[in-house]
Protein backbone atom coordinates (compact mmCIF):
# COMPACT_ATOMS: atom_id res chain seq x y z
CA UNK A 1 0.00 0.00 0.00
CA UNK A 2 2.96 2.35 0.68
CA UNK A 3 4.85 1.77 -2.72
CA UNK A 4 3.43 5.22 -3.55
CA UNK A 5 4.78 8.34 -1.88
CA UNK A 6 3.37 9.63 1.41
CA UNK A 7 2.13 12.79 1.50
CA UNK A 8 2.67 13.52 5.83
CA UNK A 9 1.36 16.69 7.34
CA UNK A 10 3.45 18.17 10.21
CA UNK A 11 3.04 16.18 13.23
CA UNK A 12 2.26 17.38 17.04
CA UNK A 13 2.95 16.04 20.42
CA UNK A 14 -0.05 14.06 21.78
CA UNK A 15 -1.53 14.41 25.03
CA UNK A 16 -1.28 12.41 27.72
CA UNK A 17 -4.92 11.25 27.61
CA UNK A 18 -4.49 10.21 24.42
CA UNK A 19 -1.05 8.71 24.80
CA UNK A 20 -3.03 6.31 27.93
CA UNK A 21 -5.65 5.58 25.90
CA UNK A 22 -3.29 3.80 23.12
CA UNK A 23 -1.27 2.04 25.67
CA UNK A 24 -4.64 0.73 27.09
CA UNK A 25 -5.31 -0.03 23.17
CA UNK A 26 -1.90 -1.28 22.91
CA UNK A 27 -2.32 -3.79 26.30
CA UNK A 28 -5.84 -5.36 25.39
CA UNK A 29 -4.66 -6.48 22.31
CA UNK A 30 -1.35 -7.17 22.36
CA UNK A 31 -0.27 -7.97 25.35
CA UNK A 32 -3.15 -8.90 27.35
CA UNK A 33 -1.60 -11.97 29.93
CA UNK A 34 1.46 -10.21 30.36
CA UNK A 35 0.32 -9.88 33.86
CA UNK A 36 2.95 -7.02 36.17
CA UNK A 37 5.09 -7.09 33.11
CA UNK A 38 1.99 -5.16 30.82
CA UNK A 39 2.61 -1.60 31.99
CA UNK A 40 5.98 -1.89 31.18
CA UNK A 41 5.75 -3.18 27.90
CA UNK A 42 3.36 -0.61 26.91
CA UNK A 43 5.63 1.75 27.74
CA UNK A 44 8.24 0.93 25.61
CA UNK A 45 5.56 0.50 22.99
CA UNK A 46 4.11 3.56 23.56
CA UNK A 47 7.25 5.50 24.64
CA UNK A 48 7.01 8.77 26.26
CA UNK A 49 7.21 11.60 23.50
CA UNK A 50 4.69 10.37 20.91
CA UNK A 51 3.85 12.46 18.11
CA UNK A 52 0.47 12.30 15.69
CA UNK A 53 0.48 13.38 12.38
CA UNK A 54 -1.74 12.82 9.23
CA UNK A 55 -0.85 11.15 6.25
CA UNK A 56 -2.39 10.03 2.48
CA UNK A 57 -0.73 7.75 0.12
CA UNK A 58 -0.68 9.75 -3.31
CA UNK A 59 -2.11 8.30 -6.25
CA UNK A 60 -4.26 6.49 -3.68
CA UNK A 61 -7.44 7.14 -1.78
CA UNK A 62 -5.44 5.97 1.37
CA UNK A 63 -5.82 8.14 4.77
CA UNK A 64 -4.73 7.69 8.23
CA UNK A 65 -2.76 8.65 11.09
CA UNK A 66 0.64 8.51 11.84
CA UNK A 67 2.36 7.92 15.29
CA UNK A 68 6.33 8.18 15.47
CA UNK A 69 8.65 8.53 18.51
CA UNK A 70 10.69 11.67 19.33
CA UNK A 71 13.37 11.36 17.01
CA UNK A 72 10.89 10.44 14.05
CA UNK A 73 10.31 6.53 14.14
CA UNK A 74 7.23 5.30 13.01
CA UNK A 75 5.68 3.30 15.05
CA UNK A 76 2.26 2.88 14.71
CA UNK A 77 -0.63 3.80 12.24
CA UNK A 78 -3.79 3.71 11.56
CA UNK A 79 -5.64 3.49 7.93
CA UNK A 80 -9.17 5.82 7.36
CA UNK A 81 -11.88 5.46 9.35
CA UNK A 82 -10.66 2.18 10.98
CA UNK A 83 -9.69 2.76 14.87
CA UNK A 84 -7.61 -0.55 14.26
CA UNK A 85 -3.70 0.16 15.75
CA UNK A 86 -1.17 -1.24 13.25
CA UNK A 87 2.33 -1.68 14.31
CA UNK A 88 5.24 -0.74 11.91
CA UNK A 89 8.19 -2.77 11.24
CA UNK A 90 10.11 -0.67 13.06
CA UNK A 91 7.83 -2.14 16.09
CA UNK A 92 7.71 -5.59 14.86
CA UNK A 93 11.85 -6.06 14.77
CA UNK A 94 11.67 -4.75 18.85
CA UNK A 95 9.00 -6.72 19.86
CA UNK A 96 7.35 -9.75 18.46
CA UNK A 97 3.44 -8.93 19.03
CA UNK A 98 2.26 -10.33 15.93
CA UNK A 99 1.87 -13.91 14.58
CA UNK A 100 4.17 -14.70 11.51
CA UNK A 101 3.23 -16.31 8.39
CA UNK A 102 6.32 -17.27 6.27
CA UNK A 103 7.12 -17.71 2.95
CA UNK A 104 9.70 -18.71 0.36
CA UNK A 105 12.04 -15.54 -0.87
CA UNK A 106 11.08 -15.93 -3.95
CA UNK A 107 7.04 -14.68 -2.72
CA UNK A 108 8.97 -12.48 -0.30
CA UNK A 109 10.66 -10.66 -3.54
CA UNK A 110 6.81 -10.03 -4.84
CA UNK A 111 5.63 -8.68 -1.66
CA UNK A 112 8.33 -6.47 -1.06
CA UNK A 113 7.34 -5.43 -4.86
CA UNK A 114 3.67 -4.74 -3.97
CA UNK A 115 2.35 -8.05 -4.30
CA UNK A 116 0.21 -9.69 -1.69
CA UNK A 117 0.80 -13.29 -0.05
CA UNK A 118 -1.05 -16.09 -1.77
CA UNK A 119 -2.21 -19.15 -0.11
CA UNK A 120 0.06 -21.28 -2.09
CA UNK A 121 3.00 -19.11 -0.67
CA UNK A 122 2.51 -19.68 2.68
CA UNK A 123 4.61 -22.59 4.39
CA UNK A 124 3.62 -24.27 7.24
CA UNK A 125 6.86 -24.96 9.01
CA UNK A 126 6.13 -23.22 12.55
CA UNK A 127 6.84 -24.74 16.22
CA UNK A 128 3.66 -27.05 15.92
CA UNK A 129 3.65 -27.75 12.41
CA UNK A 130 0.66 -25.73 11.65
CA UNK A 131 0.06 -22.62 10.73
CA UNK A 132 -1.26 -20.34 13.70
CA UNK A 133 -5.05 -19.90 14.00
CA UNK A 134 -5.78 -16.25 12.66
CA UNK A 135 -9.25 -14.88 12.12
CA UNK A 136 -10.34 -13.08 9.48
CA UNK A 137 -8.87 -9.70 8.92
CA UNK A 138 -6.52 -10.41 12.13
CA UNK A 139 -3.02 -8.21 11.43
CA UNK A 140 -0.22 -10.82 10.46
CA UNK A 141 2.95 -10.71 10.09
CA UNK A 142 5.13 -11.87 7.18
CA UNK A 143 8.37 -13.42 7.29
CA UNK A 144 10.60 -15.32 4.88
CA UNK A 145 11.15 -18.77 5.65
CA UNK A 146 12.66 -20.52 8.87
CA UNK A 147 12.77 -17.04 10.17
CA UNK A 148 11.60 -14.96 12.87
CA UNK A 149 12.24 -11.31 11.27
CA UNK A 150 8.89 -10.26 9.43
CA UNK A 151 9.50 -8.12 6.34
CA UNK A 152 5.67 -7.24 5.58
CA UNK A 153 2.61 -6.56 7.55
CA UNK A 154 -0.89 -7.42 6.91
CA UNK A 155 -4.57 -7.99 6.80
CA UNK A 156 -5.74 -12.00 6.57
CA UNK A 157 -8.40 -12.35 3.49
CA UNK A 158 -9.60 -15.46 5.01
CA UNK A 159 -9.02 -16.71 8.30
CA UNK A 160 -6.18 -19.59 8.46
CA UNK A 161 -8.72 -22.46 9.07
CA UNK A 162 -10.07 -21.83 5.57
CA UNK A 163 -6.20 -21.09 4.50
CA UNK A 164 -5.56 -24.74 5.32
CA UNK A 165 -8.54 -26.08 3.29
CA UNK A 166 -8.04 -23.89 -0.32
CA UNK A 167 -5.20 -24.40 -2.52
CA UNK A 168 -5.57 -20.84 -4.11
CA UNK A 169 -6.75 -17.39 -3.53
CA UNK A 170 -5.36 -14.45 -1.44
CA UNK A 171 -4.50 -15.19 2.02
CA UNK A 172 -3.27 -11.64 3.50
CA UNK A 173 -3.53 -8.01 2.01
CA UNK A 174 -0.18 -6.76 2.39
CA UNK A 175 -0.31 -3.20 4.26
CA UNK A 176 3.36 -2.08 4.58
CA UNK A 177 6.86 -3.95 3.75
CA UNK A 178 10.40 -3.33 4.12
CA UNK A 179 11.74 -0.18 2.27
CA UNK A 180 8.50 1.20 1.21
CA UNK A 181 7.76 4.93 1.77
CA UNK A 182 6.17 4.53 4.93
CA UNK A 183 9.58 2.62 5.95
CA UNK A 184 11.21 5.68 4.16
CA UNK A 185 10.14 7.80 6.91
CA UNK A 186 12.25 6.40 9.93
CA UNK A 187 16.03 7.15 10.71
CA UNK A 188 19.35 5.66 8.91
CA UNK A 189 21.31 2.52 9.38
CA UNK A 190 20.11 0.93 12.65
CA UNK A 191 17.24 -1.17 14.18
CA UNK A 192 17.02 -3.16 16.60
CA UNK A 193 15.67 -6.97 15.79
CA UNK A 194 13.56 -9.19 18.01
CA UNK A 195 14.65 -11.07 20.57
CA UNK A 196 13.75 -14.85 20.66
CA UNK A 197 10.24 -15.59 21.68
CA UNK A 198 9.67 -15.81 25.23
CA UNK A 199 6.92 -18.68 26.20
CA UNK A 200 3.67 -18.56 28.46
CA UNK A 201 2.18 -15.68 28.04
CA UNK A 202 -1.04 -15.57 26.31
CA UNK A 203 -2.48 -12.76 23.92
CA UNK A 204 -6.04 -11.61 23.33
CA UNK A 205 -7.04 -14.27 20.39
CA UNK A 206 -9.81 -12.26 18.94
CA UNK A 207 -7.66 -9.64 18.09
CA UNK A 208 -5.85 -12.11 15.77
CA UNK A 209 -2.59 -11.52 17.48
CA UNK A 210 0.22 -13.73 18.55
CA UNK A 211 0.05 -16.26 21.49
CA UNK A 212 2.48 -14.71 23.38
CA UNK A 213 3.72 -11.77 25.05
CA UNK A 214 6.24 -9.45 23.16
CA UNK A 215 9.81 -10.42 23.34
CA UNK A 216 11.88 -7.96 25.37
CA UNK A 217 13.87 -5.04 23.18
CA UNK A 218 17.35 -6.70 21.79
CA UNK A 219 20.54 -4.45 22.54
CA UNK A 220 22.22 -5.37 19.16
CA UNK A 221 22.51 -2.70 16.10
CA UNK A 222 22.15 -4.15 12.78
CA UNK A 223 22.62 -1.97 9.99
CA UNK A 224 19.26 -1.91 8.34
CA UNK A 225 20.55 -3.03 4.85
CA UNK A 226 21.51 -6.55 6.53
CA UNK A 227 17.73 -7.11 6.66
CA UNK A 228 17.44 -8.85 3.16
CA UNK A 229 16.81 -12.61 2.42
CA UNK A 230 20.70 -12.97 2.31
CA UNK A 231 20.51 -11.95 6.27
CA UNK A 232 18.26 -14.95 6.67
CA UNK A 233 20.76 -17.11 5.10
CA UNK A 234 18.04 -18.57 3.27
CA UNK A 235 18.59 -19.78 -0.79
CA UNK A 236 16.83 -18.62 -3.87
CA UNK A 237 17.50 -20.47 -6.74
CA UNK A 238 21.22 -21.74 -5.07
CA UNK A 239 21.71 -18.06 -4.96
CA UNK A 240 21.23 -15.59 -2.31
CA UNK A 241 20.05 -11.95 -3.36
CA UNK A 242 22.29 -9.01 -3.46
CA UNK A 243 21.19 -5.66 -1.75
CA UNK A 244 23.23 -2.59 -3.88
CA UNK A 245 24.70 -0.12 -1.62
CA UNK A 246 25.47 3.59 -2.85
CA UNK A 247 27.84 5.88 -1.71
CA UNK A 248 26.69 9.07 0.45
CA UNK A 249 28.07 10.97 -2.70
CA UNK A 250 25.95 9.36 -5.31
CA UNK A 251 22.76 9.56 -2.70
CA UNK A 252 24.22 13.16 -2.64
CA UNK A 253 24.46 13.48 -6.81
CA UNK A 254 20.94 11.71 -7.41
CA UNK A 255 19.25 14.19 -4.91
CA UNK A 256 20.43 17.14 -6.84
CA UNK A 257 19.24 16.27 -10.33
CA UNK A 258 15.99 14.90 -8.70
CA UNK A 259 15.53 18.35 -7.55
CA UNK A 260 16.59 19.97 -10.98
CA UNK A 261 14.50 17.41 -12.27
CA UNK A 262 11.16 18.29 -10.23
CA UNK A 263 12.42 22.16 -10.40
CA UNK A 264 11.87 21.78 -14.94
CA UNK A 265 8.23 19.84 -14.15
CA UNK A 266 7.12 22.42 -11.43
CA UNK A 267 7.87 25.75 -13.69
CA UNK A 268 5.78 24.48 -17.04
CA UNK A 269 2.96 23.24 -14.37
CA UNK A 270 0.56 25.84 -13.74
CA UNK A 271 -0.93 23.93 -10.61
CA UNK A 272 1.78 23.81 -8.03
CA UNK A 273 1.26 26.97 -5.38
CA UNK A 274 3.43 27.96 -2.93
CA UNK A 275 4.30 27.30 -0.40
CA UNK A 276 4.68 23.68 -0.07
CA UNK A 277 6.23 22.55 3.24
CA UNK A 278 9.56 20.78 2.88
CA UNK A 279 8.13 17.00 3.10
CA UNK A 280 5.45 17.48 0.99
CA UNK A 281 7.73 19.29 -1.64
CA UNK A 282 10.10 15.91 -1.12
CA UNK A 283 7.66 13.30 -1.43
CA UNK A 284 5.44 14.92 -4.09
CA UNK A 285 7.91 15.85 -6.19
CA UNK A 286 11.70 15.30 -5.54
CA UNK A 287 11.32 11.78 -4.68
CA UNK A 288 9.00 10.91 -7.94
CA UNK A 289 11.47 12.97 -9.86
CA UNK A 290 14.67 9.87 -9.24
CA UNK A 291 15.69 8.50 -12.70
CA UNK A 292 13.73 5.34 -13.56
CA UNK A 293 14.63 2.28 -15.13
CA UNK A 294 17.14 1.79 -17.36
CA UNK A 295 18.66 5.40 -16.00
CA UNK A 296 19.02 4.24 -12.55
CA UNK A 297 17.69 0.53 -10.86
CA UNK A 298 15.17 0.85 -7.91
CA UNK A 299 18.16 -0.06 -5.44
CA UNK A 300 20.33 3.16 -6.72
CA UNK A 301 17.56 5.22 -6.30
CA UNK A 302 15.99 4.19 -3.04
CA UNK A 303 13.34 6.48 -1.33
CA UNK A 304 15.46 6.73 1.87
CA UNK A 305 18.13 8.94 0.01
CA UNK A 306 18.52 11.39 2.36
CA UNK A 307 19.39 8.74 5.04
CA UNK A 308 22.03 7.78 2.95
CA UNK A 309 23.25 10.90 1.71
CA UNK A 310 26.00 13.23 3.30
CA UNK A 311 23.60 15.73 4.58
CA UNK A 312 21.36 12.77 6.68
CA UNK A 313 18.15 15.32 7.10
CA UNK A 314 16.12 16.80 4.52
CA UNK A 315 16.21 20.72 5.84
CA UNK A 316 20.03 20.24 5.65
CA UNK A 317 19.81 19.29 1.93
CA UNK A 318 16.58 21.95 1.75
CA UNK A 319 19.26 24.60 3.28
CA UNK A 320 21.93 23.51 0.43
CA UNK A 321 19.73 24.28 -1.81
CA UNK A 322 18.97 27.47 -0.79
CA UNK A 323 22.97 28.21 -0.40
CA UNK A 324 23.26 27.57 -4.06
CA UNK A 325 20.25 29.46 -4.98
CA UNK A 326 18.05 26.72 -6.59
CA UNK A 327 14.58 27.49 -4.00
CA UNK A 328 14.45 29.56 -1.53
CA UNK A 329 12.86 28.31 1.83
CA UNK A 330 11.10 30.22 5.03
CA UNK A 331 9.65 29.10 8.47
CA UNK A 332 6.31 29.28 9.33
CA UNK A 333 5.49 28.55 12.45
CA UNK A 334 8.36 26.29 13.09
CA UNK A 335 7.60 24.61 9.78
CA UNK A 336 9.52 24.61 7.42
CA UNK A 337 8.21 25.73 3.72
CA UNK A 338 9.65 26.30 -0.29
CA UNK A 339 8.12 29.44 -1.02
CA UNK A 340 9.66 30.01 -4.54
CA UNK A 341 11.99 28.04 -7.05
CA UNK A 342 14.49 29.41 -9.52
CA UNK A 343 13.71 28.08 -12.49
CA UNK A 344 16.89 29.75 -14.34
CA UNK A 345 19.60 28.52 -12.53
CA UNK A 346 22.34 26.94 -14.78
CA UNK A 347 21.78 23.96 -13.91
CA UNK A 348 17.92 23.85 -14.46
CA UNK A 349 18.72 25.57 -17.73
CA UNK A 350 20.63 23.16 -18.90
CA UNK A 351 19.23 20.20 -17.51
CA UNK A 352 17.99 17.47 -19.75
CA UNK A 353 14.64 15.71 -18.70
CA UNK A 354 14.61 12.38 -18.22
CA UNK A 355 12.01 9.81 -17.18
CA UNK A 356 11.26 9.48 -13.86
CA UNK A 357 9.85 6.73 -11.22
CA UNK A 358 6.61 8.92 -11.77
CA UNK A 359 6.36 8.25 -15.26
CA UNK A 360 7.58 4.80 -14.70
CA UNK A 361 4.81 4.31 -11.79
CA UNK A 362 2.10 6.25 -14.30
CA UNK A 363 2.78 4.22 -17.09
CA UNK A 364 2.53 0.85 -14.92
CA UNK A 365 -1.09 2.24 -13.72
CA UNK A 366 -2.32 2.59 -17.21
CA UNK A 367 -0.92 -0.55 -18.26
CA UNK A 368 -2.87 -1.95 -14.88
CA UNK A 369 -5.92 -0.13 -15.42
CA UNK A 370 -5.95 -1.49 -19.42
CA UNK A 371 -5.10 -5.15 -18.21
CA UNK A 372 -7.80 -4.69 -15.42
CA UNK A 373 -10.61 -3.17 -18.08
CA UNK A 374 -9.72 -6.08 -20.01
CA UNK A 375 -10.49 -8.53 -17.99
CA UNK A 376 -13.81 -7.04 -16.63
CA UNK A 377 -14.90 -6.02 -20.28
CA UNK A 378 -18.09 -8.10 -21.08
CA UNK A 379 -17.66 -10.69 -23.57
CA UNK A 380 -20.41 -10.30 -25.76
CA UNK A 381 -22.79 -13.81 -27.04
CA UNK A 382 -21.60 -15.19 -30.16
CA UNK A 383 -25.24 -15.45 -32.13
CA UNK A 384 -26.06 -17.07 -35.41
CA UNK A 385 -28.92 -17.53 -37.57
CA UNK A 386 -28.65 -20.94 -39.22
CA UNK A 387 -30.93 -22.46 -41.97
CA UNK A 388 -31.68 -26.02 -42.42
CA UNK A 389 -32.05 -27.19 -46.39
CA UNK A 390 -36.05 -28.39 -46.62
CA UNK A 391 -38.20 -29.47 -49.57
CA UNK A 392 -36.69 -27.95 -53.21
CA UNK A 393 -33.66 -26.67 -51.56
CA UNK A 394 -32.26 -29.90 -50.33
CA UNK A 395 -32.01 -30.62 -53.84
CA UNK A 396 -29.63 -27.64 -54.23
CA UNK A 397 -27.56 -27.86 -51.05
CA UNK A 398 -26.81 -31.48 -51.83
CA UNK A 399 -25.19 -30.44 -55.28
CA UNK A 400 -23.13 -27.67 -53.55
CA UNK A 401 -22.20 -29.57 -50.19
CA UNK A 402 -22.79 -33.51 -50.50
CA UNK A 403 -24.64 -33.01 -47.66
CA UNK A 404 -28.13 -31.80 -46.47
CA UNK A 405 -28.17 -32.71 -42.63
CA UNK A 406 -26.71 -29.89 -41.31
CA UNK A 407 -27.28 -26.27 -39.95
CA UNK A 408 -25.71 -23.08 -42.59
CA UNK A 409 -24.84 -19.86 -42.13
CA UNK A 410 -25.38 -17.49 -44.12
CA UNK A 411 -21.83 -17.62 -45.21
CA UNK A 412 -22.16 -20.80 -46.42
CA UNK A 413 -25.41 -19.42 -48.29
CA UNK A 414 -23.51 -17.17 -50.25
CA UNK A 415 -20.90 -19.45 -50.86
CA UNK A 416 -23.44 -22.37 -52.80
CA UNK A 417 -25.13 -19.26 -54.75
CA UNK A 418 -21.88 -18.14 -55.86
CA UNK A 419 -20.98 -21.37 -56.91
CA UNK A 420 -23.81 -22.47 -58.89
CA UNK A 421 -24.00 -19.21 -60.71
CA UNK A 422 -20.33 -19.53 -61.42
CA UNK A 423 -20.61 -22.85 -62.52
CA UNK A 424 -23.63 -22.50 -64.56
CA UNK A 425 -22.87 -19.35 -66.07
CA UNK A 426 -25.32 -17.43 -64.96
CA UNK A 427 -24.19 -14.20 -64.76
CA UNK A 428 -25.72 -12.18 -67.12
CA UNK A 429 -23.59 -10.44 -69.81
CA UNK A 430 -24.18 -7.14 -69.84
CA UNK A 431 -25.16 -6.52 -66.16
CA UNK A 432 -22.81 -7.78 -63.85
CA UNK A 433 -25.14 -7.31 -61.12
CA UNK A 434 -28.42 -9.43 -62.30
CA UNK A 435 -28.33 -13.38 -62.36
CA UNK A 436 -30.23 -15.35 -64.93
CA UNK A 437 -32.74 -17.53 -63.46
CA UNK A 438 -32.93 -20.68 -64.64
CA UNK A 439 -35.36 -24.20 -63.97
CA UNK A 440 -33.30 -25.53 -59.93
CA UNK A 441 -33.55 -21.13 -58.91
CA UNK A 442 -36.95 -20.75 -60.44
CA UNK A 443 -38.07 -23.43 -58.40
CA UNK A 444 -36.23 -22.31 -55.00
CA UNK A 445 -36.45 -18.49 -55.33
CA UNK A 446 -39.37 -17.11 -57.01
CA UNK A 447 -43.24 -18.11 -55.27
CA UNK A 448 -45.77 -19.57 -57.00
CA UNK A 449 -47.20 -16.63 -59.26
CA UNK A 450 -44.02 -14.89 -59.72
CA UNK A 451 -42.59 -14.69 -62.90
CA UNK A 452 -38.45 -13.09 -63.81
CA UNK A 453 -36.11 -14.14 -66.11
CA UNK A 454 -33.25 -12.10 -64.34
CA UNK A 455 -32.55 -11.23 -60.25
CA UNK A 456 -30.54 -8.64 -58.60
CA UNK A 457 -27.41 -10.91 -57.29
CA UNK A 458 -28.04 -9.32 -54.48
CA UNK A 459 -31.61 -10.80 -53.97
CA UNK A 460 -30.71 -14.27 -53.94
CA UNK A 461 -29.15 -15.29 -50.03
CA UNK A 462 -32.22 -13.62 -48.38
CA UNK A 463 -34.48 -15.80 -51.06
CA UNK A 464 -32.62 -18.94 -50.28
CA UNK A 465 -33.00 -17.80 -46.26
CA UNK A 466 -36.63 -17.68 -46.63
CA UNK A 467 -36.79 -21.00 -48.37
CA UNK A 468 -35.08 -22.98 -45.61
CA UNK A 469 -35.81 -23.95 -42.07
CA UNK A 470 -35.05 -21.13 -39.46
CA UNK A 471 -32.86 -21.98 -36.73
CA UNK A 472 -30.26 -20.15 -34.25
CA UNK A 473 -27.54 -20.56 -31.89
CA UNK A 474 -26.44 -18.63 -28.64
CA UNK A 475 -23.51 -19.17 -27.24
CA UNK A 476 -22.23 -17.31 -23.87
CA UNK A 477 -18.95 -16.78 -23.39
CA UNK A 478 -17.52 -19.90 -20.98
CA UNK A 479 -20.55 -22.53 -22.06
CA UNK A 480 -21.44 -24.85 -24.96
CA UNK A 481 -23.57 -23.10 -27.48
CA UNK A 482 -27.76 -23.34 -27.71
CA UNK A 483 -29.22 -24.36 -30.17
CA UNK A 484 -33.03 -23.52 -31.33
CA UNK A 485 -35.23 -24.74 -34.20
CA UNK A 486 -37.13 -20.75 -35.00
CA UNK A 487 -36.35 -17.32 -36.27
CA UNK A 488 -34.10 -15.33 -33.58
CA UNK A 489 -36.55 -13.23 -32.08
CA UNK A 490 -35.03 -9.76 -30.34
CA UNK A 491 -35.00 -8.99 -26.72
CA UNK A 492 -38.40 -6.65 -26.43
CA UNK A 493 -38.07 -3.66 -23.88
CA UNK A 494 -41.19 -1.80 -23.86
CA UNK A 495 -42.79 1.46 -21.66
CA UNK A 496 -46.44 1.05 -20.64
CA UNK A 497 -48.63 2.32 -18.19
CA UNK A 498 -50.20 0.42 -15.60
CA UNK A 499 -52.53 0.47 -12.83
CA UNK A 500 -53.92 4.09 -14.09
CA UNK A 501 -50.90 6.39 -14.19
CA UNK A 502 -48.36 4.44 -12.86
CA UNK A 503 -45.69 4.08 -15.33
CA UNK A 504 -43.41 0.83 -15.78
CA UNK A 505 -41.09 -1.47 -17.53
CA UNK A 506 -41.36 -4.40 -19.43
CA UNK A 507 -38.76 -7.07 -20.32
CA UNK A 508 -39.96 -10.22 -22.91
CA UNK A 509 -37.74 -12.25 -24.65
CA UNK A 510 -34.51 -12.86 -22.78
CA UNK A 511 -35.03 -16.27 -22.13
CA UNK A 512 -33.90 -16.71 -25.60
CA UNK A 513 -30.57 -15.22 -24.12
CA UNK A 514 -30.03 -17.34 -21.89
CA UNK A 515 -30.44 -14.53 -19.20
CA UNK A 516 -32.55 -15.66 -16.03
CA UNK A 517 -35.24 -13.62 -14.55
CA UNK A 518 -33.55 -13.68 -10.74
CA UNK A 519 -30.54 -12.09 -12.72
CA UNK A 520 -32.90 -9.11 -14.04
CA UNK A 521 -34.96 -8.55 -11.39
CA UNK A 522 -32.02 -8.25 -8.67
CA UNK A 523 -29.61 -5.80 -11.04
CA UNK A 524 -32.58 -3.83 -12.00
CA UNK A 525 -34.04 -3.50 -8.62
CA UNK A 526 -30.85 -1.99 -7.24
CA UNK A 527 -30.10 0.27 -10.59
CA UNK A 528 -33.11 1.89 -11.30
CA UNK A 529 -33.94 1.85 -7.43
CA UNK A 530 -37.68 0.30 -7.71
CA UNK A 531 -39.56 -2.54 -7.53
CA UNK A 532 -39.31 -5.55 -10.01
CA UNK A 533 -41.64 -8.64 -10.22
CA UNK A 534 -41.77 -11.56 -12.23
CA UNK A 535 -44.98 -12.77 -14.17
CA UNK A 536 -45.57 -15.96 -16.31
CA UNK A 537 -47.00 -15.03 -19.89
CA UNK A 538 -50.28 -16.71 -21.23
CA UNK A 539 -49.65 -19.56 -22.96
CA UNK A 540 -45.49 -20.74 -23.36
CA UNK A 541 -44.48 -17.14 -24.13
CA UNK A 542 -42.16 -17.13 -21.72
CA UNK A 543 -41.82 -14.50 -18.24
CA UNK A 544 -42.04 -11.37 -18.19
CA UNK A 545 -39.80 -8.93 -16.32
CA UNK A 546 -41.67 -5.63 -14.99
CA UNK A 547 -39.56 -2.69 -13.04
CA UNK A 548 -41.20 0.53 -11.80
CA UNK A 549 -40.69 3.88 -13.43
CA UNK A 550 -39.68 4.44 -17.09
CA UNK A 551 -35.78 3.25 -17.03
CA UNK A 552 -35.45 1.99 -20.97
CA UNK A 553 -31.82 3.11 -21.08
CA UNK A 554 -30.90 0.94 -17.68
CA UNK A 555 -32.21 -1.66 -18.81
CA UNK A 556 -30.36 -2.11 -22.20
CA UNK A 557 -27.37 -1.10 -20.65
CA UNK A 558 -27.74 -4.38 -17.49
CA UNK A 559 -28.76 -6.64 -21.12
CA UNK A 560 -25.17 -5.36 -22.84
CA UNK A 561 -23.52 -5.54 -19.96
CA UNK A 562 -25.42 -9.28 -19.86
CA UNK A 563 -23.13 -9.67 -23.24
CA UNK A 564 -26.90 -8.98 -25.79
CA UNK A 565 -25.75 -7.30 -29.00
CA UNK A 566 -27.88 -4.10 -29.08
CA UNK A 567 -28.85 -5.46 -32.46
CA UNK A 568 -30.92 -7.82 -30.37
CA UNK A 569 -32.91 -5.20 -28.58
CA UNK A 570 -36.05 -4.09 -29.62
CA UNK A 571 -37.56 -0.98 -27.68
CA UNK A 572 -41.13 -0.15 -27.77
CA UNK A 573 -41.10 3.32 -25.94
CA UNK A 574 -45.57 3.40 -26.13
CA UNK A 575 -45.27 6.59 -23.54
CA UNK A 576 -43.02 8.94 -25.92
CA UNK A 577 -44.80 11.77 -26.13
CA UNK A 578 -46.55 13.30 -29.47
CA UNK A 579 -45.57 16.10 -30.78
Amino acid sequence: MFKKPLHVKPSAPIKSSECRRLRAEIVSKYITGAGGDASDQSLQLVPDGLRSSRFSVLSRDHFGVLYTSSDNIPLWFTLEKSNDLIPTLYTLWKFEILPILTTPPTAIEKILGGADLMIPGIIENHEDGNIPSIPLNGFVAVAPARSRVPLAIGRMAINTDEVRRESKGKAVYILHTHKDSLWGLGPDNAVLLSAPRIDGVEVHSSSGMSDRAPAPERNIAVNMEDLSVEEQNLPSNGTAPEVEQITPEEADAILRTALVQAITTISKSSTVHFPISSSAFYSTHILPSRPAPPLSDQSSAPPDLIRRSSFKKLTRFLQHAEKISLLKLKDMKGNLNVVSLNANHPDVLAHRPYRTIADAEAQEAREEKAAKEEAERVQPMIIEELFKPAGPTRDFVEKASERTDGLYTTGDLKTFIDTYIAANGLIHPRERGYVTVDVVLREILLNKNEDAEFLKREELVPRLKNAMQKWHSVKVPGEEPRLRKGELKPIVVMTKLRSGRKACTLITGFETYLIPPEFLTEELRKSCAGATSVTELPGKAGKEVMVQGKHINMVMETLISRGVPKRCIEVRDTMKSKK
